[in-house]
């Protein structure tokens, strides 16, 4: 058999009690690094995977109003009806739906995975404003 070329160093342990104590030594290191590894810089972008998500989306959002805003730019008006030019409710509708999904998302990474980034509130936070908005305009029209 092949050998690797790491060394190996072996510990001797003379008694059950030094094995306990080594066994809890090796568990307090483990827990140790599993909850550094959680503890997370607050400015960092993300440190879940449904955090970036939520990033992700939240700039989907802005993605679409700016294309809305640059339609409205080149000249594109609405009619009478919400869908009247499609190049005004499309990227309004995309926009929308990736503000809600930034907020769904947003709201599980902080709730089930412990998520502190600063980012993600804030993107939780326009996206639920968004979210309110939109549910108001179709239930309170004016």
């Amino acid at each position: 058999p092949s050998c690797s070329s790491t060394a190996v160093t072996s510990v001797r342990v003379d008694r059950p009690k030094d094995l306990r104590l080594w066994t809890r030594a090796a568990v307090s290191v483990t827990v140790y690094a599993e909850v550094n590894r959680r503890k997370r810089d607050p400015m960092a972008v993300s440190g879940t995977e449904l955090g970036r998500w939520s990033l992700v989306l939240i700039a989907a959002f802005a993605a679409g109003l700016s294309f809305f805003a640059v339609a409205v730019a080149v000249g594109q008006r609405g009619g009478d009806g919400f869908f009247d030019n499609m190049w005004l409710t499309g990227p309004m509708l995309f926009a929308y739906a990736a503000a809600v999904g930034a907020t769904i998302t947003g709201v599980v990474a902080v709730a089930a995975r412990g998520e502190r980034a600063v980012p993600v509130f804030l993107a939780v936070l326009a996206g639920g404003l968004v979210t309110l908005f939109g549910i108001l305009e179709v239930a309170l029209p004016h």
